[in-house]
């Protein structure tokens, strides 16, 4: 095995090299014992550095990338059936959410979930209301497709959106979002629960809006002929702390402060990233444009472009 290969210094579980590592498939990735991801990941960022680390997260997008593609090209000479089915597989690999709660909050007493903040309609609620409700129901769409999988039901009982509603929260920018989230989660411990506490919240901006209600819902598979899809901007806890420290994450790292997530995969893919912290908020975003849409897959990362907008 090649030194590029193997990178030396890093913990590989058995049978692991960088080259599985940016070529492997979600069930490998959730194949790995607990802890081994989380070991392999820290490993890494000990090894590569920061720039380095987010070399590989872009290296596996790529090649996650390169693999829909041709998946989607079968489908579509397949008369736009999928030739492979995910029935047989454990529900933990189908519904990767239900992994993260067995080891992190298995109590049935805990909601998961995340904090949304609304900062867009405050004249209008009868517009924000059809707003929420499209939001809503591609979250729905994401649990009714793994329907059939067990403890699937019992996890979206659990679920739950923290809204934050306030007119003095109109328009606001990051930096408040930001510091309003920060002040929520110094609250008491009873404030939220453990699986909706995150070092990210989410924003439903204007274009967060324009874009769930441009939308086809629940979101098409394969997402390749979509112009735009629903998404929802998170923005990271810490942003504002420090202002230097943002400008060296931006300047040396291409770290930005908020980026734009898919809500088709909210459930399925940000929540075990994030909740589990395999990877943090910076990694998730290194090198995303503004019009970059973030979606993931065990241990992966992608991005849908948003089409531009022809005047």
């Amino acid at each position: 095995m090649s030194s590029v290969d193997s990178i030396p210094g890093t913990y590989w579980p058995e049978g692991w090299s960088r080259e599985r590592l940016v070529n492997a498939s979600s069930q490998d990735i959730l194949a790995l014992s607990d802890g081994e991801e989380d070991r392999m990941y820290a490993s890494l960022r000990s090894v590569l550095g920061t720039d380095g680390f987010g070399a590989l997260m872009a290296e596996m997008s790529g090649n996650y990338k390169a693999g829909l593609a041709q998946e989607e090209a079968s489908v579509a000479a397949n008369g736009g059936e999928r030739p492979l089915s995910l029935d047989g597989l454990p529900p933990e690999t189908r519904a990767p959410f239900l992994r993260t709660l067995r080891l992190q909050f298995p109590s049935d007493d805990h909601n998961w979930g995340f904090v949304v903040f609304r900062t867009c309609c405050y004249e209008d609620e009868e517009a924000w209301a059809f707003c929420r409700a499209r939001l809503e129901s591609v979250i729905a769409a994401s649990f009714d497709s793994l329907a059939n999988v067990m403890g699937v039901a019992a996890a979206r009982r659990r679920f739950k959106i923290h809204w934050v509603e306030d007119p003095q929260l109109s328009d606001a920018g990051v930096l408040e979002i930001a510091a309003c989230y920060r002040a929520l989660l110094s609250q008491s411990v009873r404030a939220l629960s453990p699986g909706l506490a995150h070092p990210i919240c989410l924003v439903v901006d204007e274009a967060a809006r324009k874009a769930l209600l441009e939308s086809k819902i629940p979101t098409p598979s394969p997402w390749s002929a979509e112009k735009i899809i629903p998404f929802a901007l998170a923005v990271t806890q810490h942003t504002g702390e420090s202002e230097t420290a943002d400008d060296e994450a931006y300047e040396e790292h291409g770290i930005h402060p908020s980026f734009r997530v898919a809500v088709s995969t909210l459930t399925t893919n940000l929540f075990p990233t994030i909740a589990d912290g395999s990877l943090t908020p910076g990694e998730l975003n290194i090198g995303l444009s503004e019009h970059d849409i973030w979606y993931a897959a065990a241990g992966r990362h992608g991005t849908f472009t948003e089409a531009p907008k022809v005047d």
